[in-house]
């Protein structure tokens, strides 16, 4: 009797920590985003005729979290990562423009830190540092890779799944962050994005919880 108690124990407490582990159970209609970097510049409906664009975030040291373009382009913007700007380049060539990009950034950045570079169909950079501009930039709201560009940018954690309804996004999201007492706690809701960028519903709040093992080593 005793070891089929003990038996039983065992196995509700494996069960509860091997669903803790799991991801959630997504909604009829509801697809996992991909991954920031896995997203093509074919993937966003920009307001500009944009040959190349990235991501930087920025601090002690700038760090590029994802690139849009050809491979042409991303390869250039790679080398320039790994070696020290030219001065005094005479030619306005594409790696002229690439090396301009990777420039000292100026203004206020994108919160929390963020800067979009990019260079358009006419060989011109510029550099965007305020959601204002980020929102021209991007235009309307309706690919999945605009929703998590925008939501990264913009100071909201990105989110886990979607599901499109009525030219909006239904949102999950489902992450853990170290908060100020170094505690690795786990959030997860849902919400409504509208095509302006706005999170104009959230439900299903789950109430916070400490991370899983598996949670926490995924936070970075």
């Amino acid at each position: 009797m005793k070891k089929n108690l003990l038996t039983v124990i065992i196995c509700s407490v494996a069960a509860v920590l091997f669903s803790s582990c799991q991801e959630p159970r997504l909604d009829s209609g509801e697809v996992k985003f991909k991954k920031l970097d896995a997203y093509c510049l074919d993937d966003f409906k920009l307001t500009k005729n944009i040959r190349y664009f990235e991501m930087t975030r920025n601090g002690p040291t700038s760090v590029v979290i994802a690139r849009y373009g050809t491979k042409k382009e991303n390869s250039a913007s790679a080398s320039i990562d790994k070696k020290p700007l030219e001065k005094n380049t005479s030619k306005t060539s594409h790696l002229t423009r690439m090396q301009r990009l990777h420039g000292p950034a100026y203004g206020m950045m994108i919160p929390p830190s963020y800067t979009v570079r990019y260079i358009d169909a006419d060989g011109h950079d510029g550099i965007i540092v305020t959601p204002g501009k980020l929102r021209s930039f991007l235009g309307e709201i309706d690919t999945p890779a605009e929703v998590q560009v925008w939501l990264t940018l913009t100071g909201t954690q990105m989110g886990y799944s979607y599901k499109k309804e009525k030219g909006m996004y239904g949102v999950r999201w489902n992450f853990s962050l170290i908060n100020d007492t170094g505690m690795c706690v786990h959030y997860a809701y849902k919400g409504m994005l509208d095509s302006q960028g706005s999170i104009i519903k959230i439900w299903d709040r789950e109430k916070p919880k400490l991370c899983s093992e598996s949670q926490r080593k995924g936070v970075q």
